[in-house]
């Protein structure tokens, strides 16, 4: 697997094993796909009445050098957060995304 961030590549080993590979993706998925709707169902099969969202972007902000780009990049990312999972669904909680280059930038996206 290749990620691309702020100039640098990283890359990342799968496992070798003939079949391996897509059972980590499948693995990796969570039972409601990539559908809300999918997943608010198994979490009502489940007794689940909500979910704290982590964003995985925020796992890779630690390779980027530029504090704006980092700084655009938590906008971005807050702001589709906030009109596609937080307005749409009550029953989600999303942690911001900051840009931790920057105690100054971090601020202000908090404050936004």
């Amino acid at each position: 697997m290749v990620t691309t961030i702020d100039g640098k590549t990283i890359r990342r080993q799968m496992p070798k094993t003939e079949g391996a590979h897509m059972q980590f993706m499948m693995d990796m998925r969570n039972q409601g796909d990539d559908k809300i709707e999918n997943l608010l169902s198994d979490a009502d099969g489940q007794g689940v009445w909500g979910e704290v969202v982590y964003p995985s972007l925020g796992l890779w902000y630690d390779e980027m050098d530029d504090p704006d780009l980092a700084n655009a990049t938590s906008e971005v990312l807050n702001d589709w957060v906030a009109e596609e999972i937080l307005n749409r669904y009550p029953r989600f909680v999303s942690c911001a995304t900051l840009p931790l280059q920057s105690v100054e930038l971090s601020v202000k996206e908090v404050e936004r």
